[in-house]
């Protein structure tokens, strides 16, 4: 998935430390639950299809008030296993117009409300392209501006839906998001046509905006520190006069896009935490002031009711360690072959697919991938990596060296994200692994999964 500059997507800009730091500390990502698909001012609803198997379907996507020239299409092919979407797009505006936003995201929304994020627009001019897959078979398409590609929810700034043309499927409608991002109080970066500056530098200086938002303990996430490193590296690489400094730009914005995510996910977790201990803590108060002063039994009761759903609805929005491991295992399998036993899952990644040729470095786009997967199941603190080398077909000697050099980068780069990640010996042939791997210095990430929710969420998600 290629994401242009900004002299080719959103007009150039130069980052400005006023516009992104020094600001008082606002709430630059609130999240909005239970809101309208996608907003009361445009459109209440959005129409998707039930498709039925091994089908094909023709989609039209038409544009919502913010961009009402843009228009689309998008061929959906429903697979054995998994949903293969191709869309295009036309007379997209740019993102920049439209606020904080830096890139365009497709999002399937499945009928109960809940969005998953399936990749960043590839555009040139007014032009945007997406080919991805999902292992859904039931939802409705929409995109939205994003100030980066890692984002979780949706931002309301929604300017394409999906319409029916020749669909092989049942209508449904979704009503609703579960959850919707408003970045109505994050800085836009400034403008500078005479500096044009990488949209990966863009992205990361947004994505460290709401992570500086949201991680405000005195102590902040070891994610944040190491984000707002990476994104001090890219600033001072994008500045330097070496042309070989500059092309690091991007690999370095992109480590801190992930690492900020990764903190603003586990800061939201911690600060619901949080406000759940605040509320109980307040019912002890009452239960205690209601012996010591005798309060009037019928209201006493009122407020604890009405405290106690309170806790209920925050509890219900928390992600649960198992909500969160369903949804790693999701995204993992649409990218990797993967074999589920009880309390583990094996992902295998193979050498043409996963790593730069002939090198220990991550292809950028399986870094990503692995990136967003290990983001979501980071504080749980219920799950560890293994990495293996995979079994080889070759007995040659330096493959098998440049194996074991993948398995100890990878278990270091897995480490400097926050996952727990150790080395481990290739275990026995077990057919699965002999057919998705082809000849080649690969390597098995074996994911542990530890506590009673393990054996009930481990297997691979089927459409």
């Amino acid at each position: 998935m290629m994401i242009r500059s900004l002299r080719a997507t959103s007009g150039s800009c130069l980052i400005s430390a006023a516009a992104l730091g020094g600001a008082p500390q606002i709430q630059a990502q609130q999240v909005e639950q239970g809101v309208a698909i996608v907003s009361e001012s445009i459109a209440s609803r959005v129409g998707g299809f039930s498709y039925r198997p091994e089908t094909n379907s023709d989609l039209d996507f038409r544009g919502t008030a913010l961009a009402s020239l843009a228009s689309g299409t998008a061929r959906v092919h429903t697979a054995s296993e998994r949903t293969e979407i191709a869309a295009r797009f036309e007379h997209l505006p740019s993102a920049t117009s439209l606020g904080p936003f830096a890139v365009y995201v497709l999002w399937v929304i499945t009928p109960e409300g809940q969005a998953h994020n399936l990749g960043t627009l590839d555009v040139d001019s007014d032009k945007g392209r997406l080919s991805t897959t999902t292992p859904l078979s039931s939802f409705a398409l929409i995109v939205t501006a994003e100030p980066h590609f890692a984002v979780s929810i949706p931002s309301k700034y929604v300017v394409l839906q999906s319409t029916g043309k020749n669909v092989q499927g049942t209508p449904l409608v979704v009503t609703s998001l579960a959850s919707r991002a408003n970045y109505d109080t994050l800085q836009p970066v400034r403008s500078d046509p005479k500096h044009p500056v990488p949209v990966e530098l863009v992205m990361a200086h947004y994505a460290v905006a709401i992570a500086d938002s949201v991680d405000t303990a005195p102590t902040p996430l070891k994610s944040h520190e190491y984000a707002r490193t990476a994104l001090a590296a890219a600033d001072a690489a994008q500045a330097s006069k070496k042309s070989a400094d500059r092309t690091r730009v991007p690999e370095l914005s992109r480590e801190a896009i992930q690492a900020a995510e990764d903190a603003r996910a586990a800061a939201e977790t911690r600060r619901g935490g949080a406000e759940l201990e605040n509320l109980r803590t307040q019912i002890a108060d009452r239960d205690a002031k209601l012996k010591a002063a005798e309060l009037s039994e019928a209201q006493t009761h009122q407020e604890k009711v009405a405290l106690e759903a309170r806790i209920r609805t925050m509890e219900s929005h928390l992600p649960s360690a198992a909500s969160r491991q369903q949804l790693a295992v999701q995204m993992l399998s649409r990218w990797l072959v993967l074999d589920a036993s009880e309390g583990a899952l094996t992902a295998h990644l193979t050498s043409d697919e996963g790593f730069v040729k002939a090198r220990t470095d991550l292809a950028p786009v399986t870094r990503e991938r692995l990136s967003v997967a290990a983001g979501i199941l980071i504080g749980m603190g219920n799950v560890s990596v293994t990495v293996t080398p995979a079994l080889q077909v070759s007995e040659d000697v330096h493959q098998l060296t440049l194996s074991n050099s993948r398995v100890r980068a990878l278990v270091d780069w897995l480490a400097s994200l926050g996952v727990r990640a150790t080395a481990g010996e290739a275990g026995a042939s077990t057919g699965a692994v002999e057919k998705a791997l082809a000849p080649g210095p690969g390597v098995e990430l074996v994911f542990n999964f530890e506590g009673p929710e393990a054996a009930a969420s481990s297997s691979v998600p089927r459409p």
